[in-house]
């Protein structure tokens, strides 16, 4: 059974997307919540993150190969963190799609709902486009978590996200809510970033999540020694803004 299910979804490159996938299951996985992290990424950045895996067990050959995903979950090395990882050939994934006769906006969800194993947490890590692979994770989720970098200009791809939403929930998935918008790369110092968290609390309110990710250069390093932020520097800013993001993720169980 899957408690929630979660797709981290911005159509921008750079927002924070897969920073915010590790370090929320990181810190679920912290909780005692038991996580599965799917990417979709052609980039590969969470599965690489999360350890060295091979190409015959990845996302690409249960959607292109309608294998089994019950049969392609790995371990990753952190505890109460499984993932189907990526391959490299994702870079054709979108091609591979457009050629199948049958529906493939909703393969994921099917796969999704054939898993054996119990999660309390399924978090999709999507890429920077909204093609199939993202349209798969919107209709095969119950939620969406959408980082925001704290910039003007990155609040105006906002509005074509929410559209698609919108039309997944009018199609093929009428239960998709949103989770939140979070604020990722924050310099508090600047109006800039003052200008757009303010923006964004008009636009969402309640949706807005209290936390805002700040820019620490900690959370750069982390990625390249294959650790979450909470095991890489467990005092520093990065650690204290994800732990008190999932946190509020946490306060919506049940609700």
């Amino acid at each position: 059974m899957i408690k929630r299910s979660i797709s981290i979804v911005n159509n921008k490159g750079g927002t924070g997307k897969t920073t915010t996938t590790i370090n929320v299951a990181a810190a679920l996985a912290k909780n005692k919540r038991k996580v599965l992290v799917i990417d979709l990424d052609m980039q590969r950045n969470a599965t690489e993150w999360l350890g060295n895996f091979g190409d015959e067990n990845s996302i690409y050959e249960v959607i292109v190969n309608n294998a089994d995903m019950n049969q392609h979950i790995c371990s990753s090395r952190i505890e109460n963190i499984d993932i189907v990882p990526a391959s490299r050939n994702m870079i054709s994934i979108e091609i591979d799609l457009a050629k199948k006769k049958k529906q493939v906006q909703t393969i994921l969800r099917d796969k999704i709902n054939s898993l054996n194993n119990s999660y309390d947490y399924v978090l999709i890590d999507c890429p920077p486009t909204l093609g199939f692979m993202t349209i798969n994770a919107l209709a095969g989720s119950k939620e969406v978590l959408i980082p925001v970098e704290a910039s003007i200009l990155a609040l105006k791809g906002v509005a074509q996200i929410l559209e698609t939403i919108d039309a997944v929930q009018g199609g093929l998935n009428p239960e998709l809510k949103l989770a939140g918008v979070v604020v990722t790369r924050v310099n508090k110092q600047t109006r800039h970033a003052k200008d757009a968290i303010q923006i964004l609390k008009k636009r969402f309110d309640s949706k807005l999540f209290k936390t805002a990710i700040r820019e620490n250069i900690r959370l750069k390093e982390s990625p390249g020694f294959q650790m979450p932020i909470n095991e890489y520097d467990r005092r520093c800013n990065g650690t204290k803004d994800y732990q008190s993001l999932a946190r509020e993720v946490m306060k919506q169980e049940g609700k």
